[in-house]
């Protein structure tokens, strides 16, 4: 694969590259035109997926029923597009990772009850309900070792699962024309502790339904991790295949996505010597991502990774194009802005 080999600040002047002009309906943050004058070019950001992910956990929590679906609807048509705004509908996915471990298990059986009783075709609410149901599980059994967990929090871990999994198949018509269905469906059979011929299956169904949708690889990529009985061979072999069915829309952009979160679950300090992740790769990737929608949060992350890689030129570059905006180690063990910054002046 050809490296490319283009400055930061030629990548940034890219923001001329094609934007889709969407009204933000759902944003309180959204910047609306005047009276005559032209909807204004929104170029989704991070920012964007977050914002989304706050205005659904806000919908599910006022019971704004309607407003859940015509987002997912929006969303998912921004996805299909394949244009700017077409990973809006993996806020769904952060949205309930994020707010059902918070919420008491009484109040969120009663907002699907209502969901069901007023919209009872929704797709969308069965692979929220799946989603939901993981989560009662997870915090049923905790995160310990399974030596550390009791009978009767095992019990109630699978029975949980297996309401999750019950509901995904009685809903598959409807729920299967959303993607959210698919990640949802391999979390809980992973979970279930089911082969992976069977996760294969779900994800190479989905994968080819919707190539865009980040969380269907991501779920998928879990249960590779050395964590769940995998190695770090065929979570390469995965990310490639991934890269290999993407690159037609994306570049090589999920290579270095997936392997964000692959780090995300690492716990060391070598993590290009332990992993068989590849920094040339990934370096490639944050390029292909610059070059299709400069960011800060896409520096960020890139001045952090090539720190971790000890790619001194690199970490150079890209601190000195972020200046005052750098904020690195987000979420991260192994770095931080100061560390890096010392990095790249040869302090270390």
């Amino acid at each position: 694969m050809r490296i490319l080999c283009v400055p930061i600040a030629v990548l940034l002047a890219c923001a001329s590259l094609p934007q889709l002009a969407v009204a933000q309906w759902w944003n309180p943050q959204a910047q609306w035109q005047k009276p005559g004058e032209p909807a204004p070019n929104i170029v989704y950001t991070g920012a964007h997926i977050e914002l989304a992910s706050v205005a659904i956990q806000n919908a599910l929590q006022s019971a704004d029923f309607k407003k859940l679906e015509r987002m997912h609807e929006e969303f998912l048509a921004l996805e299909q597009s394949g244009g700017n705004g077409r990973h809006l509908l993996s806020a769904f996915e952060r949205a309930f990772q994020s707010s059902f471990p918070r919420q008491d298990a009484q109040v969120l059986k009663k907002v699907f009850s209502d969901w069901n009783a007023a919209l009872p075709q929704s797709g969308l609410r069965r692979a929220a309900e799946a989603w939901m149901w993981h989560t009662l599980a997870w915090k049923a059994r905790g995160g310990g070792f399974a030596s550390e967990v009791s009978p009767e929090a095992f019990k109630l871990f699978r029975s949980h699962l297996e309401r999750a999994a019950r509901g995904l198949q009685e809903s598959q018509a409807p729920g299967k024309a959303s993607p959210l269905w698919y990640s949802a469906a391999i979390a809980v059979a992973g979970s279930l502790g089911e082969i992976p011929a069977v996760l294969d299956g779900m994800f190479d169904e989905g994968a080819k339904r919707f190539p865009r949708h980040l969380p269907i690889y991501s779920a998928r990529l879990n249960y590779l991790l050395p964590q769940w009985g995998g190695d770090y061979a065929r979570v390469d072999d995965f990310i490639r295949a991934a890269v290999r069915r993407t690159q037609g829309t994306e570049g090589t952009v999920f290579y270095k996505t997936l392997y964000a979160r692959v780090h995300e679950s690492y716990h060391g300090s070598a993590f290009f010597r332990e992993t068989k992740a590849s920094w040339r790769l990934m370096k490639h990737a944050f390029l292909d991502e610059l070059a299709q929608a400069p960011s800060d949060d896409t520096l960020n992350a890139f001045a952090a990774m090539a720190c971790i890689a000890q790619d001194r030129e690199t970490t150079a570059q890209v601190l000195a194009e972020l200046g005052t905006r750098a904020n690195l180690g987000a979420g991260m063990q192994d770095v931080s802005t100061e560390v890096c910054q010392e990095f790249a002046k040869g302090g270390r």
